[in-house]
């Protein structure tokens, strides 16, 4: 600071100083005016599948993260709480009361497929596709299927000897449970899965402070290579499969060195699996992708690429839990 003092004297320093101010006073307002801009377009896409009061909604979050971002940045008030002013506060409950109406208006899927699918008088550019009766069968079967991926250690299957003795032939290590509703609704032989699983290791993180406690859980060092089968056993609920979990799991590790008299973070690691599946049932294939999301009628793909994969089932959008 001193050397720049001296280079460039006094004024040129501090001019420097005020441009620099008003730089970073800037990366705010564009913050938020980018905010107002996505909600803008959000109430367009809205407007566009025919969820009216959503779109009004997001048009008020629109609006008032606008308002607030210009009074509160060019409006000089005489009088201010929090460093806003009047005009800049109405901005802001605009914005929240938009944003609360959004989550209570916003339709369901089952209500995005009437107002747009082949019932409906209104058309969208973005779910045309429902006006066709096929296309149209095939989202509605997917809004009625049930779907869920269970996964199973062995010791869970000490009370069922047949099961557990199974396991033990085999060297598995797991078992992942895939049911769905399909099968009872449609012939078993008709129903054709698609399975596919990697090795992972999950993370969980515990962090304790005076405050409280707090826990979160994430997948790391997934495998790049699908997991073999051992075995495949159908059931009246779904299918379960066997696998084999060969990932070498470090010890769960502590650190409380740094904040020894007000933070304690344990780590803990076990070995898990990420899944991908699909049912193909004649010409359908599902899960179909939500009819919110930004590609509903996007090209199925024959393998997944373990990222965000439409028409496949993963523990991320779909009922997930793992018996301990």
């Amino acid at each position: 600071m001193l050397s720049k003092t001296l280079e460039y004297g006094p004024d040129a320093y501090r001019a420097e100083q005020a441009q620099d101010l008003e730089l970073r006073s800037g990366c705010p307002v564009l913050t938020c005016m980018l905010t107002a801009g996505i909600a803008a377009w959000d109430a367009i896409r809205l407007f566009d599948v025919n969820d009216d009061n959503a779109a009004f909604a997001m048009a008020m979050v629109a609006t008032g993260t606008a308002v607030s971002t210009i009074a509160g940045t060019f409006i000089t008030a005489s009088s201010t709480t929090f460093g806003l002013g009047p005009i800049a506060w109405f901005g802001v409950a605009l914005s929240l009361s938009g944003f609360l109406l959004y989550l209570f208006f916003k339709d369901s899927e089952m209500e995005i497929w009437l107002k747009n699918g082949p019932f409906s008088e209104k058309t969208s550019t973005k779910l045309a596709f429902l006006k066709q009766p096929d296309k149209a069968f095939h989202y509605f079967i997917s809004q009625l299927m049930s779907l869920s991926i269970t996964t199973y250690k062995s010791d869970n299957f000490i009370h069922e000897p047949e099961r557990y003795n199974t396991f033990k032939k085999l060297g598995a290590t797991h078992a992942i449970f895939v049911r769905t509703n399909l099968l009872q609704l449609i012939n078993s032989n008709k129903v054709k899965i698609h399975f596919y699983a990697r090795e992972a290791i999950r993370k969980i993180t515990a962090v304790t402070t005076r405050t409280g406690r707090s826990t979160e859980t994430s997948l790391v060092n997934i495998s790049s290579n699908n997991t073999a089968v051992l075995k495949i056993e159908d059931t009246q609920e779904g299918r379960l499969y066997y696998l084999k979990h060969n990932k070498k799991i470090p010890k769960t590790t502590n650190n409380n060195s740094l904040w020894r008299y007000w933070k304690y973070e344990e780590q803990k690691l076990e070995p898990a699996f990420v899944v991908r599946m699909q049912l193909h049932i004649e010409n359908m294939i599902f899960p179909a992708p939500h009819l919110s999301s930004k590609q509903p009628d996007s090209v199925p793909t024959s393998e997944p690429t373990f990222g965000d994969d439409s028409w496949w089932a993963n523990q991320i959008d779909y009922p997930h839990r793992e018996v301990k």
